[in-house]
């Protein structure tokens, strides 16, 4: 299993937290209905049950614009779901409710992982490294992530300047053939002086 994948799995089970714990952690919002929402979502997510996950926390977020855990809860689903567009367009919400929402930059860095966008996985765990610096799942990528990084642009680097050398060398002309002539055309052609008169030319 990918190490990527054991850390998520890490993050959604943490160590002797619930799934609710890992999820929103001293979570203080009114109405309490939106809290309500959130934690049935939350349950509901936990037994795998995604369809209902999605409309408890969808409800949350009705009545709570700007619950970044909600949002982030949402984006947990719909990742494990296998919808990567829906969850990165959750984690954003989340980040844009609330930028401080470290367990949604790491969970946003975790995707761009996953799809090899490995400098924007980087921004987004330095980020919440920023916020909390003792976030055990992000520090624990950062190097990772950071040297896939570094080798994806030095690879980006040394095919530009193979393609730029590329560029810049003279375009290759093929050589002008010059007709190769026969010895029977040399024999014709000195025969045809003799005859004219010119005899050291033939």
């Amino acid at each position: 299993m990918p190490r990527v994948i054991i850390l998520f799995i890490i993050m959604l089970l943490g160590a002797g937290c619930s799934f609710q714990d890992i999820f929103a952690q001293n979570t203080q919002l009114s109405p309490e209905s939106a809290q309500e929402h959130y934690n049935t979502g939350v349950f509901y997510g936990k037994q795998e049950k995604y369809e209902e996950a999605v409309m408890e926390l969808e409800k949350a977020i009705a009545l709570q614009p700007a619950y970044a855990d909600a949002y982030n809860a949402l984006g947990v689903v719909y990742y494990l779901q296998k919808d990567s567009q829906k969850a990165i367009e959750q984690y954003l919400l989340a980040i844009e409710a609330d930028p401080k929402q470290v367990k949604a930059r790491t969970n946003l860095a975790i995707l761009y992982q996953e799809q090899g966008e490995y400098r924007k996985a980087v921004q987004q765990i330095e980020k919440a490294l920023e916020i909390n610096p003792t976030y055990e799942l992000a520090k624990n990528l950062l190097d990772e992530v950071r040297k896939k990084a570094d080798e994806q642009e030095a690879k980006d680097l040394e095919r530009q300047q193979a393609e730029a050398k590329r560029l810049a060398q003279p375009q290759a002309t093929s050589p002008v053939k010059t007709p190769q002539k026969s010895a029977q055309f040399f024999f014709e052609a000195g025969t045809k002086l003799v005859r004219q008169g010119k005899l050291d030319a033939g």
